[in-house]
């Protein structure tokens, strides 16, 4: 579960780590605004967000609020309260875009990386793979088609042995490293349908499937849907 906290400061967790919060007073107040990891990946306004460090492993999820701040955030908080308690029919469109306004504010003042040197030997190696994972997208030309699509795709690029890095990836993510990937080609999959005019067998070849009937299977198989169909009722 992702989310963002709201007091005196930002805390935005990552979805890979157990937290717990320890009261120091019964006086508690503030915003918090929880969202799960489909409303994150695929939803288009965020994909900038999914190449820098929020909600990483490796980022500081603490960010301290100033006084001259504060009013700022607490509006974009109290708005989508509103919003969300509201009967518009377009709410969930006007709450993302103004989450999208609090992650670029939060960017704007600077999330830190916790140093290299700093993090566990798994998590280091996960990042290199979630930073060449994400750099592939989005795609743009049919022209330019995916590249790195398996674990031992990525395991050669970062010059380890595939073992290694399914290990580490899925000692973090409690995943493996196919279901990552897959879960991308998916969310990409998606946008390509929705958002270009190209047809289902470019769609599928610039994602990797050398043939239209892999593109559809493998759709099917993670949507419950044909990529026509997806298409054509979104």
């Amino acid at each position: 579960m992702n989310g963002i906290f709201l007091s005196r400061f930002y805390f935005l967790p990552s979805p890979h780590i157990s937290y717990t919060w320890e009261c120091k007073s019964s006086l508690q107040e503030g915003y918090f605004c929880l969202f799960n990891q489909q409303f994150f990946s695929e939803n288009k306004e965020f994909d900038v967000f999914k190449k820098t460090s929020l909600f990483k492993d490796w980022s500081s999820p603490f960010i301290e609020i100033s006084e001259e701040q504060l009013p700022l955030i607490l509006s974009y908080f109290q708005e989508m309260y509103r919003l969300n308690q509201s009967n518009y029919q377009l709410r969930y469109f006007s709450i993302r875009n103004h989450l999208s306004a609090i992650f670029h504010y939060v960017l704007e003042q600077k999330v830190d990386e916790i140093h290299a040197v700093e993090l566990p030997s798994n998590v280091r190696l996960y990042k290199k793979f979630d930073e060449l994972l994400n750099k592939q997208f989005p795609l743009d030309s049919p022209a330019h088609p995916l590249i790195l699509k398996t674990p031992a795709d990525f395991a050669t690029k970062l010059n380890i042995h595939v073992n290694h890095l399914n290990s580490s990836v899925k000692s973090v993510t409690k995943q493996t490293t196919t279901q990552i990937i897959k879960q991308k080609i998916v969310e990409e999959a998606k946008n390509l349908l929705l958002y270009t005019d190209w047809d289902i067998a470019q769609v599928g070849y610039t994602l990797g499937f050398e043939e239209p009937a892999h593109f559809n299977n493998f759709f099917k198989k993670h949507t419950l849907t044909s990529p026509l169909k997806f298409k054509q009722e979104n």
